[in-house]
């Protein structure tokens, strides 16, 4: 069972229709209750599904079943996603028909699945983006009707991928001490990535030689740990230049770099743009759908 400590409350702006969307860039580890679709609309993130970690470009899905921990980490400055956050009432109708038995209490309760990671070479792809988009745009411009048009685009995407692609083995899944030791060690880093992190203590973290550890990080998130970490403090420093007034070399000390040239040239590196210059011309995205 997920961790108590990554369950996600999710705000519903109205509980008669039980759905939110949600602009972001980082996800951070969590699980709730409902079902989420995210799409990636720019850039590359390295998605997490439990013990899974895919990077996810331009155009490609993630599906998360209720309960299942999931996040996201940019790998590119550009990234950005949609969430579709919707609980299961949506698509139930109280067993009035054949619909529940047959289709989503298997899906509910993991006895068949989908694919978690839907690429851009997917022949459902383009039309699952189609239909993700249709129902954010529904969303959040909420037109006559707009409740209607959202549950036939449910039921069409779930249409599409229960005619073209399911499994009985999702619940099959395995779920091993190893995933659940570095679900909770990349939480630990993204809650201290600011402080020094050595990698001895990473690795007996996961009970593992800090060789072995080295092998087996790269292999699940694409990076190394320090590729990783900075990651996660430019992150942090790109909030502390739109939201305060802090100086660059104290902003350079607060989120883990010793020196401000180091600093400098890190985020450079994943901005295309030295920090200073990010401030100026950054603004945190303010339309569409909810922020996450």
């Amino acid at each position: 069972m997920a961790a108590s400590s990554l369950r996600e409350v999710t705000p519903i702006p109205d509980k008669t229709f039980p759905m939110n969307t949600f602009l972001c860039r980082s996800i951070e580890p969590h699980w709730h209750e409902h079902l989420e679709l995210v799409l990636v609309l720019r850039g590359s993130a390295l998605f997490q599904l439990d013990g899974d970690f895919v990077e996810m470009h331009a155009g490609e899905i993630m599906f998360v079943n209720a309960k299942q921990v999931h996040s996201a980490t940019p790998v590119t400055s550009d990234n950005e996603n949609i969430a579709v956050v919707f609980n299961e009432v949506l698509v139930r109708n109280g067993g009035l028909d054949r619909i529940d038995d047959f289709y989503f209490v298997p899906l509910i309760e993991n006895r068949i699945s989908f694919p978690s990671f839907i690429r851009t070479d997917h022949p459902l792809c383009a039309d699952l983006r189609e239909t993700i988009l249709e129902i954010a745009n529904e969303f959040e411009h909420k037109q006559k009707a707009f409740d209607l048009f959202i549950k036939a685009n449910f039921y069409k995407l779930f249409g599409l991928l229960f005619r073209n692609h399911f499994t009985n083995s999702f619940g099959e899944k395995r779920h091993d001490q190893q995933t659940t030791q570095f679900t909770a060690l990349l939480t630990y880093l993204r809650e201290h990535c600011t402080d020094s992190i050595q990698l001895s203590e990473t690795a007996r973290m996961v009970n593992m030689s800090p060789h072995y550890f080295c092998k087996v990080f790269k292999k699940i998130t694409g990076k190394t740990l320090v590729e990783y970490l900075h990651i996660l403090r430019v992150m942090r420093a790109e909030q502390l230049l739109v939201e305060t007034d802090l100086p660059v070399s104290i902003i350079a000390n607060e989120v883990g770099f010793g020196s401000a040239t180091y600093f400098g040239r890190i985020f450079k590196k994943h901005k295309n743009c030295m920090p200073s210059e990010f401030r100026h011309r950054a603004f945190p995205i303010s339309k569409g759908p909810h922020l996450r």
